[in-house]
This record gives C-alpha cells, sequence and structure tokens, in this order.
C-alpha cells in the first residue's frame, strides 16, 4: 500500500496500473480527484456507497460522465445497519464519554464495499480524499 500525498504520488501510482477506483461523494475533494485523473491514461471507476441517506444519482452520474468516468453506486443501508450501528447502539459506543460514535462507523463498510469492487473490476488502486 503507498499512501498519496501529492499529484506527483498519484501519477506514480496510475503508472502502475490501468485501472482505478476512487471512492466518490459528489463533493469537491473527490470531484477534483476525478478531474486530476481524467488527465491521466487511465480508465477510472467512481464508487458511491449508499448508507441509507440518499444518494442524488443524476448529479454524480452528471459529475463522472463529464470526466470521462465511470459510476457505480453500491446500495449498503443494510450491511451498515447490522454491521455498525446495531453493534454501536448495543455497545453505547461514545466518543470522549460524551458523543454517540457516528461517521467512523461507515468506514469499514465503505472499505471493505471498495476492495470487493476493486477486485471484481480489476482495478490496481483504490484512490480516496481523507
Amino acid at each position: 500500500m503507498r499512501k498519496i500525498r501529492s499529484i506527483q504520488d498519484l501519477s506514480f501510482v496510475t503508472d502502475q496500473t490501468n485501472h482505478v477506483l476512487t471512492l466518490f461523494s459528489g463533493g469537491l475533494d473527490s470531484t477534483y480527484i476525478l478531474k486530476v485523473l481524467s488527465t491521466m491514461n487511465i480508465k477510472v471507476t467512481a464508487l458511491a456507497v449508499d448508507l441509507g441517506d440518499g444518494i442524488d444519482r443524476a448529479r454524480l452520474q452528471s459529475i463522472t460522465e463529464h470526466y470521462g468516468a465511470d459510476l457505480i453506486i453500491e446500495n449498503a443501508t443494510e450491511q451498515f445497519i447490522e454491521s455498525a450501528v446495531i453493534p454501536a447502539i448495543q455497545a453505547q459506543a461514545m466518543y470522549m464519554n460524551m458523543y454517540p460514535v457516528s461517521s467512523s462507523l461507515s468506514r469499514p463498510v465503505i472499505a471493505r464495499i471498495a476492495v470487493e469492487t476493486a477486485a471484481k473490476l480489476g482495478c490496481g488502486a483504490i484512490v480516496h480524499t481523507a
């Protein structure tokens, strides 16, 4: 695994493969990565994971088409609830003993789906913004 900290690092990674999967929310960071990847000679698949809060499919499709990327939207609502939300509630998971744990619950579910999707598509790298 190689951490990408610059456009030069991203270029190095994309020189090693012909297909990249990028996690995609449609926000500024993930859209910028699509723009940068569109300048490189590789196939790009953008993965959006719906955890139950709804996804504006038309908006995401418009953005990915603009940058020449394929879009996959995976519905992981049930998986998220069963493997993360319910166990957190049962454990009364708290952050700093004050706040219910929230967005950090989604990361393992999203990562699992990204790895499975990348393997299925034959992607040589997974790119995300964080």
